[in-house]
């Protein structure tokens, strides 16, 4: 039987679960770090000593069927039970459960978390979700944080990505990644390969200039046609990206809320906006004062979270050009926001905000990590929740660029 005849072969619609446990389990026959991520996971969270990975082994079990019976006289099967050994002696039994677009079913955790407590010292429980937990599974969770814990596909899959720079590449963990790429559970990296001329980086500032700027722009020549046409797709990328961010934010902050609504739209500035403010009859008159009046430009990504009847959460992200940018810096600047609003009062510009310039634009690497990305609007969003109401804007003026905004150093602490 070969890898894809394994993975195919067990392959059942409607039983994502069930289906993703097979994927670690006939994966880790050909490359057992896909079990690295959850152990190291145990580690960070102190459900298990810390020993040397290097003397390790793993063996998955998909459909793992209780060899005794759960509290409420049931048998019980998770999807994935992760066997680690040292030396041949078994360390724990780790009772994965997977959850993509389906919950809990009644009794189902408790009964997880029971059958861990007959022997907590060797057996642990991991929940793997696509999204967040409800609240009550989330306190049910909480309350056995000594056997127990829950991981987002969206944090497997960054750790499991530290494997795709190894010297030792495998082909089957960057298979696994691509998979978790196309199904959503992984950030788009728009700086790899970032110094070649045709990476995905230049082909978004042509875009971006193509957007917003006349070709004399201080950007040096408009790229090659490959590089113009692969920009709209790193566009596409750069927002699934804000999606995960979104949606992770979500989960860890406000899990009963609903989804939050996301918008994407431009923001064009002109030298001397009032000579093109409005269409006339005249097309080719207007083609040359809107293309040579174009100073810059912005893309916003802004996603909406009602915290309550009352209260709006607003929180984005903000990627920059400006003509004659590159000779001073030659790099796209990337600017981050929270606001809150009282209902009613968000017509009129009144709420609590907290902006940040990244110094690094956006070339900083937090913003290809979803967790890392996620902490620093987290940290915004506590900022702007205990700051004054005042008149606010989506983000400043164009003009006043990094003017009294903070620069956000990723080294500080």
């Amino acid at each position: 039987m070969s890898f894809f005849s394994d993975i195919q072969g067990k392959f059942k619609e409607g039983y994502e679960g069930r289906y993703f446990g097979h994927i670690f389990e006939v994966t880790s026959r050909y490359d057992d770090r896909v079990a690295v991520p959850f152990v190291k996971l145990l580690e960070k969270r102190v459900l298990l000593d810390k020993i040397s990975i290097k003397g390790l082994t793993y063996c998955f079990d998909s459909e793992y069927v209780y060899k005794e019976k759960a509290l409420n006289d049931s048998a019980r099967r998770s999807d994935l039970i992760l066997n680690i050994y040292q030396n041949g002696v078994l360390q724990q039994s780790v009772l994965i459960e997977i959850k993509v677009n389906d919950s809990l079913t009644n009794g189902q955790l408790r009964d997880y978390i029971d059958w861990c407590k007959k022997n907590s010292a060797k057996r642990k429980l991991i929940v793997l979700t696509a999204h967040s937990l409800s609240s009550i599974d989330q306190k049910i969770i909480d309350e056995a944080k000594d056997v127990a814990t829950n991981l987002y596909f969206t944090d497997y899959a960054t750790e499991l990505a530290s494997f795709s720079k190894a010297s030792d590449k495998s082909p089957y963990i960057e298979m696994l990644l691509d998979y978790f790429k196309e199904e959503g559970y992984m950030m788009y990296d728009l700086l790899e390969n970032k110094d070649s001329k045709f990476s995905d980086l230049e082909a978004f500032k042509s875009f971006l200039v193509l957007n917003f700027l006349p070709h004399a722009s201080g950007w040096g020549k408009v790229a090659a046609r490959n590089k113009v046409s692969n920009g709209p797709t790193v566009f596409s990328k750069l927002i699934h990206n804000w999606q995960l961010v979104s949606a992770y934010i979500k989960n860890e902050n406000y899990p009963d809320q609903t989804s939050p609504s996301i918008r994407y739209y431009p923001q064009q500035q002109f030298t001397n906006a009032q000579n093109i403010s409005n269409f006339s009859d005249n097309l080719a008159i207007d083609a040359i004062k809107y293309r040579k009046n174009k100073q810059a430009g912005r893309y916003y990504f802004d996603s909406q979270i009602n915290i309550d009847n009352q209260t709006i959460l607003v929180f984005g992200q903000v990627i920059q050009i400006s003509k004659g940018q590159k000779e001073i810096e030659n790099k796209l600047k990337c600017g981050l926001y929270a606001m809150f609003f009282e209902r009613g009062l968000r017509s009129k510009g009144i709420g609590k905000s907290k902006e940040v310039w990244l110094r690094d634009g956006l070339e900083d690497p937090q913003l290809y990590n979803v967790g890392k990305f996620a902490e620093i609007i987290k940290k915004l969003i506590a900022q702007a929740e205990t700051s004054i109401e005042k008149e606010v804007e989506d983000f400043p003026e164009i003009g006043e660029e990094y003017g009294n905004l903070p620069i956000f150093n990723k080294s500080a602490k």
